[in-house]
């Protein structure tokens, strides 16, 4: 839209997507010969972006039309059970140089969206979403990508789906937010010293969403409020700061703060933790450097403290190997104080890339990339290729 208003320091752009999902209803396999939901699911969504200097704004509205919310506790769907979904995402900040702010909101209810309104069943107790398949919205965690070990061991995943797992802990999607802040304190100052220092904080906190909720009685149903919240899925408060103490050394330290209700989220006890690391890079040439990274969580429950380790050799600018472990040492169970240890390297070339490594791999939810899935403890080797043209 720049043209057409002739702005010169501003950008206004507007998008429109719909997508529409197709699928027969066969009454006989639900038990019921009248649905009160179309075969055809409808979703839209509109959004604007909008930046003038330094400050900028965006926003984004979507809507599912109503339709069979699927219940996961038996894998179906009722015909007393129909909802509409809703997301709306604001994002806004503001940029200079050596000051950044990024603030986000969003909310989502029932946005759960699949190519089939029955998840497949791939073995006992475990369906197409045990595995991500089928499932047509990519929503990720609005949260900081920690990248230490044991920062990511209770990661956040988005509660965008309706879940009524027992009657104490009823979900129809999720409310919340986060804010980073980013300051460069310039050289020559006294924080800045004589290479300048770089601060980080970033504030997440993500709710369920408040409303009336009944479970069963005989079939589920609720209502929410639009900007309430309840009960608290997880928070994660963390301050990191990078200095430069000479040409050749480079260091960081990051301590976080984190509210995990395991509960909610996948079942389990409520988690509090806090984790600091420090890191410490020595650059031998422009393409040679050795790192090495500690870290500690403290835990209150789940398997309670970790302690862990990295240390990892870029020989040059395209070999680069590793080796890191995080060991357990606190878990209440003496027989599950395990270490879970990891070697490798990698290769590159263009924009292609080989990596292998061997190590033991922890069970439970693992995310990357804001996807998540549960997986089992196992010990073996992987073997990755990568390349782009």
């Amino acid at each position: 839209m720049d043209s057409w208003f002739s702005f010169e320091t501003s950008s206004l752009s507007f998008g429109f997507s719909y997508v529409g999902r197709d699928e027969k209803i066969n009454p006989a396999d639900f038990n019921f010969e009248d649905p009160k939901f179309d075969e055809l699911t409808n979703s839209f969504a509109g959004r604007f972006n909008f930046s003038h200097d330094a400050f900028y704004i965006s926003s984004e509205y979507n809507f599912k039309s109503e339709d069979a919310v699927l219940i996961l506790q038996n894998n179906t769907i009722s015909n007393e059970f129909v909802k509409p979904g809703s997301a709306l995402l604001l994002n806004m900040g503001y940029s200079k140089m050596g000051l950044g702010i990024d603030a986000t909101f969003r909310r989502m209810e029932n946005m759960g969206f699949f190519t089939e309104r029955v998840p497949e069943y791939y073995g006992i107790e475990q369906t197409s979403l045990s595995f991500n398949d089928k499932i047509m919205n990519y929503v990720p965690a609005l949260t900081k990508q920690h990248h230490s070990n044991l920062a990511n061991i209770y990661v956040y995943q988005a509660q965008n789906r309706v879940d009524f797992p027992t009657p104490s802990i009823t979900k129809a999607g999720e409310i919340g937010g986060q804010i980073d802040v980013f300051y460069n304190f310039k050289k020559g100052t006294i924080l800045g010293g004589k290479y300048g220092t770089k601060v980080g904080v970033n504030l997440a906190s993500w709710y369920n969403l408040k409303g009336k909720f009944t479970y069963f009685d005989p079939e589920p149903d609720y209502e929410t409020d639009f900007l309430g919240s309840s009960d608290k899925y997880f928070s994660d408060y963390n301050i990191e700061v990078f200095k430069k103490i000479s040409d050749k050394w480079h260091t960081g330290f990051v301590y976080i703060n984190q509210y995990y209700n395991k509960r909610f989220i996948e079942g389990g006890s409520l988690v509090k933790t806090n984790i600091f690391s420090a890191e410490a890079t020595y650059s031998f040439t422009n393409t040679r450097s050795l790192r090495f990274l500690g870290e500690h969580m403290w835990a209150d429950a789940d398997k309670k403290n970790w302690a862990g380790a990295t240390l990892e050799f870029n020989i040059n600018s395209r070999f680069s190997c590793y080796v890191w472990n995080i060991y357990n040492y606190g878990n209440d169970n003496p027989e599950l104080r395990h270490n879970y240890y990891n070697v490798g390297g990698s290769y590159r070339k263009g924009a292609s890339r080989i990596g292998i490594n061997y190590g033991r791999q922890r069970g439970g939810l693992v995310c990357v990339g804001g996807v998540c899935r549960m997986v089992p403890e196992s010990t073996g080797l992987s073997l990755s290729v990568n390349t782009s043209f």
